[in-house]
C-alpha cells in the first residue's frame, strides 16, 4: 500500500512540475492537487527541493533510463531494436499522458523538455547523470550497429559513431520540433527511423 502511495503522491507531484517552476511550486499546492499531507511528504524528504529531487529521480531520470525504457536482448538485430526503442518511447509516453494528474498541460512535450531544463539549474547533479544516461543511450546504440555490421545486416563502411549519434539525435531532435510545433506523432518518428535504417542498409 506504501508503495502505492508512494506511486501516486509522485506521479501527480511530477504533473505538478510540468505546468510549474520548480522554484515557485509550494508544498501547499502538491497537498492540495494530490490530497496527501506535509507529513506523508516529508517521510520521502526534509525539504520542498529534496522531495521534488526524489520526484524528478523517479519520473524521468529512471524512466529515461535505456536499460530500463527499452527492451534489448543480446544480438538482437538492428531492425528489432528500432521497433523495441520505439515502443519504448510509446510506453514511456503512455505512462506520462496516463499516469499523471489531469492538470497534464496541453503540450506535454514541450512542458517535459522546460522541466528537464529546470533540472540542470535546479539539480545541477541531476543534469549530468541525465546526460550520462543520454551517453549510455548511445553506447547501445552503438552496441547494437556493431552486432549489425558483424552480421552483415548494414555495411562496413558506417562511421558508427557518428550513427549512433544519428539514431539518439531522430528521437531528439523530432521531440525538440514537436514541443515546439504539432503534437509528438510516434508515427512520424518510426518514419524517419526506419527511412534512416533503410539508407543504411542500401
Amino acid at each position: 500500500m506504501r508503495e502505492n502511495n508512494k506511486e501516486k503522491l509522485f506521479a501527480q507531484t511530477f504533473s505538478l512540475l510540468l505546468t510549474h517552476n520548480i522554484g515557485d511550486l509550494t508544498l501547499e499546492e502538491v497537498e492540495k492537487a494530490t490530497g496527501f499531507t506535509r507529513g506523508a511528504i516529508f517521510y520521502y524528504a526534509k525539504t520542498k527541493l529534496d522531495f521534488f529531487r526524489q520526484v524528478i529521480i523517479s519520473e524521468v531520470l529512471e524512466k529515461q533510463d535505456i536499460h530500463r525504457k527499452v527492451n534489448y536482448t543480446e544480438g538482437m538485430s538492428l531492425k528489432d531494436f528500432i521497433q523495441a526503442y520505439l515502443e519504448g518511447v510509446v510506453h514511456t509516453r503512455t505512462y506520462y499522458l496516463d499516469s499523471v494528474s489531469e492538470a497534464l498541460p496541453e503540450n506535454p512535450t514541450h512542458a517535459y523538455l522546460l522541466l528537464v531544463l529546470q533540472i540542470k539549474r535546479y539539480y545541477p547533479d541531476l543534469g549530468e547523470r541525465y546526460y550520462e544516461i543520454m551517453q549510455e543511450e548511445v553506447a547501445l546504440w552503438k552496441k547494437v550497429l556493431t552486432d549489425a555490421v558483424t552480421s552483415g545486416e548494414i555495411g562496413p563502411q558506417q562511421d558508427l559513431d557518428t550513427v549512433a549519434v544519428t539514431f539518439q539525435s531522430l528521437f531528439y531532435g523530432y521531440s525538440f520540433h514537436a514541443a515546439v510545433g504539432k503534437a509528438f506523432d510516434p508515427a512520424a518518428l518510426k518514419a524517419q527511423m526506419i527511412g534512416f535504417y533503410q539508407a543504411l542498409c542500401k
